[in-house]
């Protein structure tokens, strides 16, 4: 893959048996190499259901902000709880439409 395309990874955090809010999220990779920034980013707070989202700097339902630069999944592997899914475009793209009806409000401007 391209150091210029992007990536989209879906995050299930575990923590100590319990169950943490679910990302699924478009990075773009930096040019340090082991630092993605956030190009839109969806919550879902039980782990299936989309409940929030982040779109450019537009949050709507997001249970915190995420920071605008994150670390890049090859990392992931290195924090405890964390489970890190690799998506194709077309995945991602299919969770990004069924948030525009979910969450009307992230796309209007």
């Amino acid at each position: 893959m391209p150091k210029n395309e992007p990536i989209y990874v879906r995050l299930d955090i575990n923590y100590d048996g319990l169950q943490g809010p679910s990302h699924i999220a478009e990075l773009h990779p930096v040019e340090e190499g082991q630092y993605c920034r956030i190009g839109r980013i969806l919550e879902l707070s039980d782990g299936e259901a989309i409940s929030g989202g982040l779109f450019g700097e537009h949050a709507v339902n997001m249970t915190a902000m995420p920071a605008k630069i994150v670390p890049h999944p090859s990392t992931y592997e290195e924090y405890d709880g964390v489970k890190a899914t690799t998506l194709s475009r077309d995945e991602f793209e299919a969770f990004w439409s069924e948030a525009s009806v979910m969450l009307p409000a992230l796309f209007k401007k």
